[in-house]
C-alpha cells in the first residue's frame, strides 16, 4: 500500500469517528449563572479539545497527502526538458529561470508545510492560509511566466493545491460547530478575564470610597465636637465676663470718638492761624490738624500741635490733660480687644473643616461616578458574553 493510499485509509477513519457528546442536559436548554461560568466552559474546552484534536489530525493527513503530491510534482517540474522546443533561446531561457524560481518556492512551500506545527485548530488554519498567500505573492510572478512553455505541470500543482483548499474548506464545513465553539470559547475567556480585571477594579475604587467617607465621618464628628464646645463656652462665666468687656469697649470708643471732638472743639483755630499765618510750615500743620484732628489723635500724633500751642501760648494744661484721658481710655480699648475671642478661632475652624467636607463629598461624588462606570462595563461586558452563549444555546443569569 503506498503512503497516498494509507492515508487516505486514516482519512476514512477519522471521518467515521463521531464527536464526543457529554450527558448532560441539552444546550438549548440550559441555564446557567455568572458564577458557574468559568466551570462550564472548562467541560466545553475539553469537550472540544477531543474534538478539536480529531479534525487537526485529520488536517494533517491532508497536509500530508499534499506534501507527497506537492514533492512528486516538484520532481516533475525539474526533469522539464525545454532544448527540443523551437521556441527563441532567449524565451527559453526566461521560460526556465522561471520554472526553477518556481520550483525553489514549492521546495519553500513544502518545506512550511511539514513544519507546520499542528495543535491548535485555529492557528492551524490560520498559518496554512499565511504560508499559501506568501507562497502565491512570491510565486505567481514564475508562474505566469513559465507557463508560456510548461503548462501540464505546472497546472498539476495548481490541481493538487486548489484540491487541497476543497478538502480543507469541507472539514471546515463538516467541522464548523467546533469551529464556532472554539472562537465562542476564546471570546468569552478573554471577556471574562476583562470582567475580573474590572472586578479588581471595583475593590479598588470601594477602598478609595471607604476612606473618603471615613474622612467626611471624622470631619463631621470633629466639626460636631467644636459645636459642643461653642455651647459650652457661650454659657461660660468666662465667655459672658469677655463679653461684657466687650460691649464696655464699644461704649468706651464712642466715649473716645466723642472726647476727641471735644478737645477739638477746646482749640482756638481763628487764633492760631492769625498768630502763624505767616509762617507757612506752621499754618500747613495747623490746617491739617484741624481738617483730620480725629484721625491724628486716633494715631497719637499729637506733639506737633501740642509744641505750636506752647509756643502760641495758650492754656494747654487741660488739653493735655484730655488727651492724655484718651489716651488712657484707648489703651483699655485696645487691651480689651487683644484678647483672643475663642469663639471666633472655633467658628474659623468650623469653617475649615465645612470647606474640607465640602471637597470630600466632591471627591466622594468622582469616585462614585467611577464606581458606576466599572459597574456599567461589567453589565456591557456580561451582556455581550450572553450574546455569544446563545449561539450556543446558553441562557446566562447576569445578575
Amino acid at each position: 500500500m503506498g503512503i497516498l493510499d494509507f492515508l487516505k485509509k486514516k482519512i476514512g477513519e477519522l471521518k467515521s469517528e463521531k464527536p464526543e457528546i457529554l450527558e448532560q442536559e441539552p444546550e438549548e436548554k440550559r441555564n446557567l449563572k455568572f458564577n458557574e461560568l468559568e466551570e462550564w466552559l472548562a467541560e466545553k474546552r475539553k469537550e472540544n479539545a477531543r474534538n478539536e484534536e480529531r479534525t487537526v489530525r485529520e488536517i494533517a493527513i491532508i497536509i500530508s497527502e499534499l506534501i507527497e503530491e506537492l514533492k512528486e510534482e516538484n520532481e516533475e517540474l525539474k526533469k522539464v526538458d525545454l532544448k527540443n522546443r523551437k521556441e527563441e533561446q532567449r524565451i527559453k531561457n526566461i521560460v526556465f529561470e522561471n520554472l526553477s524560481n518556481y520550483s525553489s518556492h514549492l521546495s519553500k512551500l513544502i518545506d512550511n508545510l511539514e513544519a507546520l506545527e499542528k495543535k491548535g485548530l485555529q492557528k492551524l488554519v490560520s498559518d496554512i492560509n499565511k504560508i499559501f498567500l506568501e507562497f502565491k505573492q512570491k510565486s505567481n510572478l514564475s508562474f505566469e511566466k513559465a507557463t508560456f512553455l510548461v503548462g501540464r505541470e505546472l497546472e498539476k500543482v495548481k490541481e493538487s493545491i486548489r484540491r487541497f483548499f476543497e478538502r480543507i474548506k469541507e472539514v471546515e464545513e463538516q467541522n464548523k460547530d467546533i469551529f464556532q465553539n472554539l472562537k465562542i470559547i476564546v471570546l468569552v475567556e478573554q471577556k471574562i478575564q476583562e470582567i475580573k480585571r474590572l472586578e479588581n477594579s471595583k475593590i479598588e475604587i470601594s477602598v478609595e470610597l471607604k476612606e473618603i467617607e471615613k474622612k467626611i465621618l471624622r470631619a463631621e464628628t470633629e466639626e460636631k465636637i467644636i459645636k459642643d464646645d461653642i455651647k459650652k463656652i457661650k454659657n461660660s462665666e468666662e465667655y459672658l465676663a469677655w463679653e461684657k468687656r466687650r460691649q464696655e469697649s464699644s461704649l468706651k470708643k464712642k466715649e473716645i470718638e466723642r472726647e476727641i471732638f471735644e478737645v477739638k472743639n477746646m482749640l482756638d483755630w481763628k487764633n492760631l492761624t492769625k498768630i502763624f499765618h505767616i509762617n507757612e510750615k506752621k499754618m500747613t500743620i495747623i490746617k491739617e490738624y484741624e481738617s483730620h484732628f480725629s484721625q491724628i489723635l486716633e494715631k497719637d500724633n499729637e506733639k506737633k500741635l501740642m509744641d505750636i500751642l506752647q509756643e502760641s501760648n495758650m492754656d494747654t494744661v487741660a488739653i493735655s490733660r484730655k488727651i492724655t484721658e484718651i489716651k488712657s481710655k484707648k489703651e483699655e480699648v485696645s487691651e480689651i480687644l487683644k484678647e483672643k475671642n475663642k469663639l471666633e478661632e472655633l467658628a474659623s475652624e468650623i469653617m475649615s473643616i465645612r470647606a474640607d467636607i465640602k471637597n470630600f463629598l466632591s471627591e466622594k461624588d468622582k469616585i462614585s461616578k467611577r464606581f458606576q462606570k466599572v459597574e456599567d462595563n461589567i453589565t456591557e461586558i456580561k451582556n455581550d458574553v450572553n450574546g455569544e452563549l446563545k449561539k450556543l444555546g446558553i441562557s446566562l443569569n447576569i445578575e
